[in-house]
Order: C-alpha cells, then structure tokens, then sequence
C-alpha cells in the first residue's frame, strides 16, 4: 500500500486456511486507523480461541459434527 501510495482498501477479501486467527490478533487489530472500508473472509473455527467462540461451535470440517 504504502509503495503505491494507497491510504485505504475498498474490500480486502482474504481465505487463509485457519490463519485468519493470527491475521486479526497480529494485523487487522492492530492498525491505527481503520484501512479496509469491508472485509470478506473465510472463517475456519478450529483455531479458534475460546475466548470469542462457544466451544460447540468449533468443529473440524473433516468430522462428523464439523463446522
């Protein structure tokens, strides 16, 4: 962004395979100011830290009961 000179992200869309996790821990949150107007994402739920996710939510995909 900064080597174009983009100030914002009109949609930054993103499928990560269960790294999105660190991806908003390390990144999204992290920014100063608001840099995406929307974002759309693939949300995988097994990495997921209990702390924002009910347990009965996160499932392996490959498992009967998965999410």
């Amino acid at each position: 962004m900064k080597e174009l000179g983009h100030e914002m992200i009109s949609v930054f869309k993103f499928d990560i395979e269960g790294s999105e996790w660190s991806m908003f821990k390390n990144d999204i949150l992290t920014w100063e100011r608001p840099m995406v107007e929307q974002l759309a994402f693939e949300l995988h739920t097994q990495a997921g830290s209990p702390h924002f996710l009910s347990p009965k939510l996160v499932g392996d995909k490959r498992s009967a009961g998965g999410a």
